[in-house]
């Protein structure tokens, strides 16, 4: 019974090994659960981000460009393809800033609770965040169409899907 295991562990004075083993496997659980929480899923394809786009490039060329690997960067567990040194080294000191929405899966697919494959052709930037959207072109259309309501949407299950 449970009472005779207890006066067990006090007779035999193994409380603080009990208690030590249960503090390390409390500790384990909760960094465990940390880090799974720090993970960000991001669209790729044999490891590579976003099927190699160079991200920085969306923003300083305003077009849709391949990366190279001779320039690329690991984050979020998968590697980020570029076509420079320098958006290297933009990508570097502010990953934040390129990082396309819902780990660059579709947007619209996001707003219907999916995460589907995108194509590097088929984007947007809106207020500054890169937008990434599936090669079928009437996925793109509609989006557009009521952008407001389905980018709320793709938010809210984003968030949810992020911070379970």
């Amino acid at each position: 019974s449970k009472c005779s295991f207890l006066t067990t562990i006090m007779q035999k004075n193994m409380l603080p090994k009990y208690f030590l083993i249960l503090i390390t496997c409390c500790s384990w659980m909760a960094n465990l659960h940390a880090q799974d929480k720090t993970k960000q899923a991001f669209f790729q394809v044999e490891g590579v981000a976003i099927d190699g786009y160079d991200v920085v490039a969306y923003f300083t060329e305003d077009q849709a460009q391949k990366g190279i690997d001779q320039y690329q960067v690991s984050y979020g567990g998968v590697r980020w393809l570029f076509n420079s040194q320098a958006h290297v080294d933009s990508f570097a000191a502010n990953p934040q800033a390129y990082l396309p929405a819902y780990g660059g899966y579709c947007a619209y697919g996001m707003a219907f609770h999916g995460r589907y494959e995108v194509s590097g052709e088929v984007w947007e930037i809106v207020e500054g965040k890169l937008y990434l959207f599936h090669p079928a072109e009437y996925v793109f259309r509609k989006w557009t169409k009521n952008r407001a309501n389905l980018q709320a949407r793709a938010d809210k299950f984003w968030q949810k899907k992020s911070n379970p």
